[in-house]
């Protein structure tokens, strides 16, 4: 099995990886159908895609598939007035949902997902295999998240393998930083999840985003089997060409000093299939299973259609 094998099918048919499908919205995440999916239109052998595609299965290296207060003397005084209820706390760092977990699915599914400081949540998902692999099935992005006290909610979209895209909630318990449980509801299915903290050698959330780390030529494959290279300068900007589609960017050490960039993408005209559109994500750097380094990039445009990337050197 090759690092960055093209695309293949890996369920036999729709209904069963439609009801296989699961996530929190939490996320490692990468940019899902870059240059081949998404929007309409298009002709030509790699613009198969229907609008929104992650496309099918695309097995890449992941981070660690293991399958873890005296009363005086004299008349009773009188009774102190009842304490005025405490404040409900503002949500801190120590409390909230925020960070990298791993974990899987009712359905056999493995997920790795982010959820950031403000509850935005970013997951891939799809079948584990031998050697570290995870054949992609999706990605999840998590929106209008709220978590405090161990309670971790947001609505959802699911970009899907087959070209899907399935909206809903996730309801989750969590331990910060340390597991994340719960139950995601799209388009009438129910799937359950159960993840832990991502160990630190793996991916360190809590470090800040370097650009000196991701610095230079990366070759890669999106999710669909475009191939090819994006070359990143010193100041975060990018270019690069997937299967003859040029796309263009910036990748922003995110504000809360976490080990995460912001992403910002623009496609270039034919043969992409979302010719001059735009995406924002976010991106990051995590440790393959063979020592490598990996670049892991997703993100979605305004039209809603998914885009990821990955790349190990």
């Amino acid at each position: 099995m090759t690092l960055f094998a093209r695309t293949r099918a890996l369920l036999a048919n729709a209904n069963k990886m439609k009801k296989a499908k699961t996530l929190p919205p939490v996320a490692l995440v990468a940019l899902l159908q870059a240059c081949g999916g998404g929007g309409g239109g298009g002709g030509g052998a790699d613009t198969a895609a229907s609008a929104a595609t992650l496309a099918a299965l695309n097995p890449i290296p992941v981070p660690g598939l293991t399958s873890t207060p005296i009363p005086g003397l004299g008349a009773a005084p009188a009774p102190a007035p009842a304490p005025a209820a405490a404040p409900t706390p503002a949500p801190t760092a120590a409390n909230k949902a925020e960070g990298a977990y791993r974990g899987t699915t009712n359905s056999a599914l493995t997920f790795y997902g982010l959820v950031l400081e403000n509850d935005e949540g970013w997951v891939l998902y799809g079948r584990a295999a031998t050697g570290g692999v995870l054949f992609v099935q999706g990605v999840i992005h998590g929106t209008n998240g709220s978590s405090s006290d161990g309670k971790y909610t947001a609505s959802v979209t699911d970009y899907y393998g087959t070209g899907q895209v399935y909206r809903g909630n996730v309801s989750a318990t969590y331990t910060p930083r340390t597991k994340i449980n719960g139950t995601v509801s799209t388009t009438g299915t129910t799937a359950t999840f159960d993840g832990v903290g991502i160990p630190v050698e793996v991916f360190n959330y809590d470090l800040p985003a370097s650009l000196a780390d991701v610095v230079g030529n990366w070759n890669g494959s999106t999710v669909q089997g475009d191939t090819g290279s994006i070359a990143i300068t010193s100041t975060g900007a990018f270019s690069g060409s997937l299967s003859g589609c040029n796309v263009s960017g910036q990748l922003t050490p995110r504000i809360s000093g976490k080990n995460v960039f912001d992403l910002a993408l623009t496609f270039g005209g034919s043969p992409c299939l979302l010719p001059g559109q735009s995406a924002s994500g976010i991106a990051l750097k995590a440790n393959a299973t063979d020592g490598r380094s990996q670049l892991i990039v997703v993100g979605e445009t305004a039209s809603g259609a998914g885009t990821a990337f990955f790349s190990a050197r």
